[in-house]
């Protein structure tokens, strides 16, 4: 790059850094080559012609083929994003993943170049229809001669119009000219020579002809719907990538484009060729016309534009900072720093391991943009924003036993473990690098090697603004804290009480164990109906795994029952009073209790639920030994209600039961909840329990064992029910939706002669290997104390425990007379050993005695 260098992101000192990074590093070296043979791809092409492949606006798109449909040569099912795509091997085709068969069958590039008018632009109405016939059959007395024949507009395969063009235009045309614009540039940023900058340039200008004429409102089919979302080219997330690869670029070679008399001569042939209405006299002209109609149109056209929290912003600093605007982008970074990390830093849009996480990514992202520009940049943020280092703790704090996250909103994929932390980009690895500078704890190393394994020097590798001092140095320090403090996060209880999520853990190494509780439910964005939802991991799998982001490929797609069904309360381990949602908002913690063998939480919010009294829910995980364990149950509510029920699934695989005799029973739940097969039980016995069976249903883990989640039922006065629910799937798993599952469900009823009668649900559950540990439940009746009082007793192979929950609401003196026992606590937990008190646990109460014996709280 010449003196004449305008690049704002990457001034003359960093290019000599990334050039000697792609000389002498080995990624660097393929990374070069990899820019270099993808750039002669269009550096191949003369001016005209790629100012030619620039797609007129009006033609239409669409983000899908179809949303659900069949193969026309196999029949196979085809959903979303089944089709394959490569505009390299097979240009302006797309092609079935299992017959292998190319459409559409026609010919459309040539159809399409036969409709080019004198003003470069399509014209249907001009372009030559002899050309539409599939080419693998030109006869025209073939009955295969139109089969499979895309005009642009679709074909009608049975009762759907399936848009092979319209598909390719989005994902392979116009993706690999943006690519093209990616590498052109780079290219030029490590080289130097004029001609990338040049081929650059051409597709920039053309794309700029075009660019506010994009309107995807009008041109773009969603699950077969036009009018159903903004953007430009695309679907509206393709527009932030869209335009900040337009914008980096443009930042990149336009100090090349003002010397470029050879660009300013085609340019303006091209205007007055195809009577085109801009000025262009001088090579600013252009720079100019890129500025106007690609980069201050973007800024111009919010809805165009919008995106998932930071996207948006992101570009908008991009932008700003190409225009010279620093002031704003310095607004803008502070404005993305605060909202992504305003949750304990996380960002408060649902989807932990989905959009919480992306959003996490997109701020490393645009942050890690700024460091060419500013060296020091990220460590002056860090000590400015402190909540920075917690959003890379956050992803931390919230792993499960190593493997998993709590799949909170729309999240991935059904029970499927994470691999470990999930900074896995290698901007976020060196982010936990810089905060491990900052703080000095090393757990930000360890999540390193969670993250990334074996593979993190590789991955960090890839920065390339460091220097080959600074890396070896940041290598050496990583490889000495693993080697020193050890491999392994070894995670304590934690509350992320902005974010509403409570994690009880205990058990080491291959027998962690991590029960989570999310006690809220808010409009933040990909939220579920999911107030009061918990779930467990152990023995190496999610035991009650959320659904994950719901399906979205049947008749109505974001709008359909099953997407609906995905989404809802029923799905959820959650209670309800006659079966509403609920009502949104955010919980607190009223109780925390994180001795060594018993960790009890409690988290409520009564406005959660219609003319809410209560709505609390506790949860106790008890160790028993190192492998087994067992956790208590106490959900309240009280509101205008008369029908009650929790639901209660675990992952796929089957039920037993026992204490219940439940006959098949009329499914009265509204249209669009898919329950099935119910069976119910009005008088079931004391003792009564459900036992899941899991499976790996889809072989996540390699060491099998007979998994087993025992959930024993202590309510009083209720009603069972056995069901069905049908699991549709989610975005990992459609195409086995042609073997839709069945996950068994238990559903406790409990119905109130009047509104506002307070009702609790109480319950044990134990998950277990083979055998149960436990050898006997039981709900003690205690004298002259309503329902409101819990007081369990838990008899196993190694203990003999009590449990006592206090009414949160009117506390009263508990007193059990056979064990000695009195206390006001709002918990407490007694372990017997040998007949003999082995171990004794309160919180929040003035007493605790046991044969006259006083507890103090603090020193137990």
């Amino acid at each position: 790059m010449s003196l004449n260098n305008k690049c704002v992101f990457y001034p003359d000192g960093a290019v000599r850094k990334l050039r000697e990074y792609a000389e002498t590093s080995k990624h660097g070296m393929e990374k070069r080559w990899n820019i270099l043979k993808e750039a002669q791809r269009f550096i191949s092409k003369d001016d005209a012609e790629l100012w030619s492949l620039v797609i007129d606006p009006y033609i239409l798109r669409s983000h899908y083929v179809h949303t659900n449909s069949l193969c026309p040569v196999c029949r196979k099912k085809r959903l979303l994003y089944d089709w394959e795509i490569d505009p390299i091997s097979f240009p302006w085709k797309v092609r079935c993943p299992d017959c292998k068969n190319y459409f559409p069958k026609n010919d459309f590039y040539s159809f399409y170049k036969s409709g080019i008018d004198e003003t470069g632009v399509f014209r249907y109405e001009k372009a030559d229809k002899t050309l539409l016939f599939n080419t693998e059959h030109p006869d025209p007395n073939d009955p295969l001669h139109m089969f499979a024949v895309d005009d642009g507009n679709g074909y009608c395969n049975g009762d759907t119009v399936q848009r092979f063009i319209g598909y390719y235009l989005i994902h392979g045309h116009h993706k690999d000219l943006v690519r093209g614009i990616y590498s052109l540039s780079y290219a030029y940023l490590l080289t130097g020579k004029p001609e990338y900058a040049r081929k650059c340039a051409v597709l920039l200008d053309r794309y700029a002809d075009y660019w506010p004429n994009y309107d995807a409102h009008t041109q773009v089919y969603v699950h077969e719907q036009l009018y159903s979302t903004e953007g430009y080219f695309g679907y509206w997330f393709h527009s932030y990538y869209d335009i900040s690869v337009f914008a980096h670029a443009y930042d990149i070679i336009r100090g090349a484009m003002l010397e470029d008399q050879e660009l300013l001569a085609f340019v303006k042939a091209q205007k007055e060729k195809h009577g085109l209405p801009y000025t262009v006299n001088s090579p600013q002209d252009i720079l100019q016309h890129i500025e106007n109609r690609i980069l201050k149109d973007a800024l111009a056209n919010y809805k165009k534009c919008r995106s998932n929290f930071p996207m948006t912003h992101a570009l908008y600093a991009i932008i700003h900072a190409v225009l010279g605007n620093d002031e704003t982008v310095d607004s803008l970074l502070e404005e993305i720093i605060v909202q992504c990390t305003e949750r304990d830093g996380a960002t408060k849009e649902n989807g932990l391991t989905g959009y919480t996480n992306h959003a996490k990514e997109q701020l490393t992202e645009i942050l890690l943009k700024f460091v060419h520009k500013k060296p020091s940049f990220i460590d002056d943020l860090l000590k400015k924003y402190p909540s920075l280092i917690e959003a890379y703790r956050f992803f931390i704090d919230t792993l499960c036993i190593d493997e998993y996250y709590p799949k909170i909103g729309d999240c991935l994929a059904f029970a499927e473990p994470s691999g470990g932390c999930l900074h896995k980009s290698p901007g976020s690895l060196y982010m936990l690098y810089k905060c491990y500078k900052i703080t000095g704890d090393t757990v930000f190393i360890k999540g390193i090697w969670s993250a990334a394994k074996e593979q993190y020097t590789e991955l960090l590798a890839q920065i390339d603004f460091l220097g080959k001092q600074e890396f070896d140095q940041m290598i050496e320090e990583i490889d000495k804290v693993l080697k020193d403090e050890g491999y392994e996060i070894d995670l304590p209880s934690v509350i992320k009480p902005n974010w509403h999520l409570a994690i009880l853990r205990s058990g080491k190494g291959e027998h962690k164990r991590a029960l989570w509780i999310d006690f809220d439910w808010e409009q933040s964005g990909h939220e579920h109906e999911d107030p009061m939802n918990i779930g467990l991991f152990c023995m190496g799998i999610d035991m009650m795994p959320d659904w994950g982001y719901p399906p979205v490929v049947y008749n109505g797609g974001f709008y359909s029952d099953e997407f609906n069904w995905g989404k809802s309360i029923f799905v959820h381990n959650c209670a309800t009073p006659d079966r509403s949602p609920g009502i949104r908002g955010a919980g607190k913690v009223d109780l925390w209790l994180n001795s060594e063998s018993f960790k009890t939480v409690t988290c409520s919010n009564p406005n959660m639920i219609k003319d809410g009294k209560q709505f609390a829910r506790t949860l106790s995980l008890t160790d028993l030994s190192e492998e087994a364990f067992y956790i208590a149950d106490i959900f309240r509510l009280q509101g205008n209600g008369r029908l009650y029920e929790r639901y209660m699934h675990a992952a796929i695989g089957s039920l037993s039961y026992s204490g219940m005799n439940p006959v098949p029973t009329v499914n009265d739940y509204p249209k669009g909840l898919f329950f099935e097969n119910l069976r119910k039980d009005p008088s079931p016995k004391q003792n009564r329990y459900v036992d899941f069976h899991i499976e790996d249903y889809f072989n996540y883990v390699a060491k099998k064992r007979d998994w087993h989640l025992r959930c024993t039922d202590l309510t009083t006065g209720s009603e069972i029910m056995i069901a069905d629910m049908r699991f549709f799937g989610n975005r990992n798993y459609e195409r086995i939706l042609k073997n839709e599952l069945l996950m068994p469900c238990f559903i406790t009823q409990k119905q109130t002669e009047e509104p506002f009668q307070p009702v609790v649900f109480v319950q044990v559950m134990e998950p277990y290997d083979g055998k149960s540990k436990i050898l006997n439940i039981e709900r003690l009746a205690v004298d002259s104390l309503p329902d409101e009082c819990v007081v369990i007793r838990v008899e196993s192979l190694y203990y003999t425990d009590l449990l006592i929950y206090n009414d949160p609401y009117q506390r009263r003196c508990i007193a059990l007379s056979d064990y000695g026992i009195k206390t006001d606590a709002l918990t407490a937990f007694i372990r017997y050993k040998n007949d003999s008190v082995y171990d004794v646990r309160y919180s929040q109460g003035s007493h605790l005695s046991i044969h006259n014996k006083a507890f103090d709280e603090a020193n137990i």
